[in-house]
Formats: structure tokens, C-alpha cells, sequence
């Protein structure tokens, strides 16, 4: 997140304007969704910091119809409902847990997640925790024959009523993913195509297994059940026993599958959304949303769809898809100041431009893929993004109210960082998960060509120190260059990903897995530090006296806990701040050279004291 006036990374110390960007952090953190996400929060102080706001993530999993209402669950604890699929609100979490799977009956919502979390409600709104007698996540729950039935990691199976949960005996020790009820019958869909039914979902047994690939979901759709899968599989079955592959148009991951009014959808990753009315032959239909699709489901009247960033759709005939309104500051990833406005980009394309930090007005983005970041060089502003599969997104603008999309070269990896010098901008990206690190370089932010990286390696974050460039990504990798177009591969102390990146006056510090610090004088040399945790950190800034690193911390089991705070004088001694007591990691940190703000993944807004 680079000023116009300077050219740091997207984590770097050097911010212009840092006062000014903590206040748009607090803004864009405190934000208030227009589709009615209500959220409340408050200031505790926890040791070294202030808790300004504990957020809720918007990254829905699942969502379920109980009669009267939609009930969508996700990231972080976040519940969602709605009486009409359109406006939404939020209820109040008790968890901090993701919840993966929701499901009604009886009189009772019943949401389930990772370490076993399950939670029951009466109405949507007010939730409670009961007691689990597993500490696997769970990844999905369904409700017939007067019980509900959990299923999830390795071969994990209980039930009960909401409020007292029994393990049965599992048929298989394979991850499932989903459950469904209809016909009689419980059937539940995992890994390697298992498909266990059970008549009461106490005994289970195994189904022979109807494909190889991984099975993620499974519905009633009124007169037989549909199970989804990867490369855009699609199953269908009347007893859950023989089981039929569907002809589908897509070779995208498929997930969450509904029926009503005589058709049946299914949905995906990249805003795949199918739709038939026989379960047999499948259609694909346009959605206005990139987004990964997890969850549908119907009420009688439309289905309402869900998914990452805060992506709710509705549609009446699973044809046509409207998107529920959002923040118009809708889950920012970077923010700069250009000497005369704030502008902020984030999921879905969004880019927001603010003169004081408060109010926001929506700038029409020309792309609806997530932008990662975006730096200026005192002239021209540059935004990057993308996604995995389907490339890189780059675009310009002069003042960060009118946005033009720029060529990018034909790779389908994401570009995450930015960075400029004042004369030149440097792009870094690549494939999370095959490697593929992309470097690409610009003098003017329309026009870019592809430099030679010396790696691999995915890059996921760049800095300028006035002298070189330094970009460093996963499995250690440490790149730099004098003018952004000639790279050289600077020998790392460790394979551990790396995903901070900044520098004082006189040195670099780079973050990442497993508490995994580095530090150099010149970008090239460099020494590992010795780190208190051995946890995930994911940014690192230079406040002007002292580093300050922050992530994500485990338990000895390596059960995500909260968040860290990491702080050094000179890179090489690191000690652990006291707070902040959050269960969300730290994703970044800024300084207005008297007090540290940092950012969590939800929106958790916390303050040094």
C-alpha cells in the first residue's frame, strides 16, 4: 500500500501519510454493510492493546431455509439471516470457530464447525454453544426422522437433537463433507467418493463408491438426492445406493446443491451456478459474482446462494441472480492516500475513495475480480489482483475515482503486491498452491511486460529502499533487482513461505510461517532471527523506534487460537506483546509514530495503548 509521494510494499514501513491511513483502516473496519449487516461492537483494553472492534467474517460457508427464515454461517463464527434472501443481518456469534454446515428441525437451527464447535438457536438470531463430544471439525449437518446428523474430518459422525450430540460408529475413517436427508434415508458424501446412508443416523454403512473424486456436498432435491464434486461432478441418485453421473457444462470444484419449484441449482468455485430440471442434463447460467459459491438453498419462493466476501445471491427460478447490496467499502485487502482522497480496493473489484476517511463513495470498477493491492508514484495509481485460474488483474487510474483496466500477459496466476520507486512499478504474484511466481514491471501503469523471475516460487510481497527492489513469497523465496526488470535469486536462510516484507533506514524485515523472521542490510544477505512463536506471521512494519510483526497463533496441537503481536528495536532480539486477546489473526499493521493499529481477517479493529 504504497503513497503517491513514496514507493514501499504493501506492508512496508514507509507509509505516506500514516496517520491518515490509520484512520481509514478504522474506517474500513468499522464500515457497516448495506445489507444490513448490523454489527455491534465496543473498547476493552486486553495488557498492551485496546480491543476498538471484534468483527465478524463474511465469508459464508452453507446456508439453510427453517420455515422462516434463511440462516447463513461462515468464517469465523459469522451468522447471517434473513426473512427474504435479500436483506440480511447479522446475528450475534458464540463462537470464533468457522461454521461449515447449518440445518433445521423441529423448531431448532443447529450450526456446526471446525473442532467439533456446534451451536442451536430458536430463531436465527440468538445462539448458544453445546457440548461436543468431538474435537474434529465438522463439516456439515441435516436434520430427519426427529435428529440431526453432523458429519466431517475423518469419518467423524454424530447425532442428536441440537443439544445433546452422541458419536455413532463410522463406517469409514475418510473426511466427509456432507450430509443430507430425504427418502427415508440419511446419506452422507466425503473424500474419494465415499457415500455412507444410514436409515436412523446411528448405524451407517458404506454405498458402493460412484467416482474417484472428492464428493463435497450432498442434497434431497424433493425426489432423489445430488451430490456434488470436484471437477464439476455431479450425481444423482434415488436411495442414495446407485448412484448416475449428470452430464455438466463446468469442470469447476462444485459445492452446495438445492431443489425447489421444479429445478434444481448447483453452485461452485468462480461464481459457477448450474441449473436443471431433471438432475440429469445441466445448464450454466451467468452470476454476478467471481466469488466462490458454497451454499444454496430454497424457500419455497427464490434460492438465496452464498459464498466468499460477503457474496449473498438470490433468484426465483434459479435462472436469474440478483446480488444482496454490500459495504460500499466491501472487505478491503490495501489503501492509499493521493494527497487529496483516500482510495481503498478489496473483494469483488471494489475500489472506494473517501476525502475524510468517513464517508465513501463507490467508484465504478471495471473488473469484478479481488484486488489485492494498490501503490501510487506521485501521478498515476495502480491496482492489482486476480485469481487463480483465471489470471492477473491490473488496473489504473490518475485519482482513484475513474479506473481503467490494463492488458495483462496471459498467465493464469493473481499479482498480490505493488510497489513503485517513482519512475517504474513492480507487480508480484503467482499460484498459491503450483508455484508460478510472476514478476511484471511498468512505466506507466497501462502498459506492462513480464521480467524473468529467478524462482518459482509464488511472490507475495515487494518493497523499494531507495536503491533496489526486494520481492519475497513461498517456499522462502527472496528475489531483488535494481530497476524491476533484471531479477536476481538472493540466497534464503529458510522454505518457510514469507509473506511480509518491510524496512527501516537501514534494514529489511521479512515475515512469515512458522514465526519464521529474516533481516538484511541490503536485500540480498540475510540472517534469520530468533523467534519467540512458531505460529504464522503475516505483516511487519518499521513504526520509527521498533518492528512490530503480527499473525495468527496455535495451540500445541496446532489448533488456531488468536492473534500474535511480535515486536524488536533492532530485528535480531524479538519479544511477545501482552494482548491483543482476539481470536482472529493479525492480517496488518500500521503507524502514526505514536500508537499501532492493526487489522483482522474478520474486521477486528485493535489499537496499542
Amino acid at each position: 500500500m504504497a503513497g503517491m509521494n513514496s514507493a514501499p510494499a504493501r506492508s512496508g514501513a514507509q507509509h505516506s501519510s500514516a496517520l491518515q491511513r490509520l484512520i481509514v483502516t478504522l474506517a474500513a473496519a468499522l464500515v457497516v454493510a448495506a445489507a444490513g449487516y448490523a454489527e455491534t461492537g465496543g473498547q476493552r483494553a486486553e495488557g498492551d492493546w485496546r480491543i476498538v472492534r471484534e468483527g465478524r467474517s463474511s465469508h459464508f460457508r452453507e446456508v439453510a431455509w427453517d420455515g422462516e427464515r434463511f440462516v447463513a454461517v461462515g468464517s469465523f463464527g459469522g451468522i447471517a439471516h434473513s426473512s427474504d434472501g435479500i436483506a440480511w443481518a447479522k446475528a450475534a456469534a458464540a463462537t470464533h470457530d468457522t461454521l461449515s454446515g447449518v440445518a433445521a428441525g423441529d423448531g431448532r437451527i443447529t450450526a456446526v464447525g471446525n473442532r467439533g464447535v456446534t451451536l442451536h438457536s430458536s430463531d436465527g438470531m440468538v445462539w448458544t454453544v453445546a457440548p461436543s463430544p468431538t474435537t474434529n471439525n465438522l463439516r456439515a449437518v441435516a436434520y430427519g426422522r426427529g435428529r440431526f446428523a453432523a458429519v466431517g474430518s475423518d469419518g467423524v459422525i454424530l447425532y442428536g437433537d441440537g443439544l445433546t450430540w452422541t458419536a455413532a460408529v463410522s463406517a469409514t475413517d475418510r473426511d466427509l463433507r456432507g450430509v443430507a436427508y430425504g427418502g427415508g434415508r440419511f446419506v452422507a458424501v466425503g473424500l474419494e467418493g465415499t457415500v455412507l446412508v444410514s436409515g436412523d443416523a446411528v448405524v451407517w454403512r458404506p454405498a458402493p463408491n460412484p467416482t474417484s473424486v472428492r464428493l463435497n456436498n450432498v442434497a434431497w432435491a424433493g425426489s432423489h438426492f445430488l451430490a456434488t464434486g470436484t471437477e464439476g461432478v455431479i450425481l444423482r441418485s434415488e436411495d442414495g445406493i446407485d448412484w448416475t453421473e449428470a452430464a455438466t457444462p463446468v469442470s469447476a470444484w462444485l459445492y452446495g446443491a438445492a431443489g425447489g419449484g421444479g429445478r434444481m441449482v448447483a453452485v461452485g468455485f468462480d461464481g459457477a451456478a448450474l441449473h436443471s430440471d431433471d438432475g440429469a442434463a445441466w445448464t450454466a447460467t451467468t452470476v454476478p459474482t467471481a466469488n466462490p459459491l458454497w451454499g444454496v438453498a430454497w424457500n419455497g419462493a427464490r434460492f438465496a446462494a452464498v459464498g466468499m466476501g460477503s457474496t449473498i445471491l438470490h433468484g426465483g427460478d434459479g435462472i436469474s441472480w440478483t446480488e444482496a447490496a454490500k459495504p460500499v467499502l466491501n472487505l478491503p485487502e490495501s489503501v492509499v492516500w493521493t494527497g487529496s482522497r483516500f482510495v481503498a480496493v478489496g473483494f469483488d473489484g471494489t475500489i472506494a475513495y473517501s476525502s475524510n476517511g468517513d464517508a465513501w463513495t463507490a467508484a465504478v470498477s471495471p473488473t469484478a475480480d479481488r484486488l489485492f493491492d494498490v501503490a501510487g508514484d506521485g501521478s498515476r495509481l495502480v491496482a492489482v489482483g486476480g485469481y487463480w485460474r483465471r489470471g492477473s488483474t491490473i488496473l489504473y487510474g490518475s485519482d482513484g475515482t475513474a479506473w481503467t483496466e490494463a492488458a495483462t500477459p496471459d498467465q493464469p496466476v493473481p499479482l498480490q503486491a505493488v510497489a513503485a520507486n517513482g519512475e517504474r512499478f513492480v507487480a508480484v504474484g503467482g499460484n498459491w498452491g503450483d508455484g508460478d511466481g510472476m514478476i511484471l514491471f511498468s512505466d506507466d501503469g497501462a502498459a506492462w511486460t513480464e521480467a524473468a523471475s529467478p524462482v518459482a516460487s509464488h511472490l507475495a510481497d515487494v518493497a523499494w529502499n531507495g536503491s533496489r527492489f526486494v520481492a519475497v513469497g513461498f517456499d522462502g523465496a527472496i528475489v531483488h533487482s535494481a530497476d524491476g526488470i533484471d531479477w536476481e535469486a538472493a540466497v534464503s536462510p529458510t522454505e518457510h513461505v514469507l509473506d511480509g516484507l518491510t524496512r527501516s533506514g537501514t534494514q529489511f524485515v521479512a515475515v512469515g510461517a512458522n514465526g519464521t523472521i529474516l533481516r538484511s542490510r541490503d536485500g540480498i544477505d540475510w540472517t534469520a532471527a530468533a523467534s519467540p512463536v512458531t505460529h504464522f506471521l503475516y505483516d511487519v512494519i518499521w513504526d520509527g523506534a521498533r518492528f512490530v510483526a503480527v499473525g495468527e497463533t496455535e495451540d500445541a496441537e496446532g489448533t488456531f487460537t488468536g492473534a500474535v503481536v511480535l515486536h524488536s528495536r533492532d530485528a535480531i532480539s524479538w519479544a511477545r506483546a501482552a494482548g491483543p486477546l482476539v481470536r482472529t489473526p493479525l492480517l496488518s499493521i500500521a503507524s502514526d509514530g505514536s500508537r499501532l493499529l492493526a487489522v483482522g481477517r474478520d474486521g477486528t479493529l485493535v489499537a496499542s495503548r
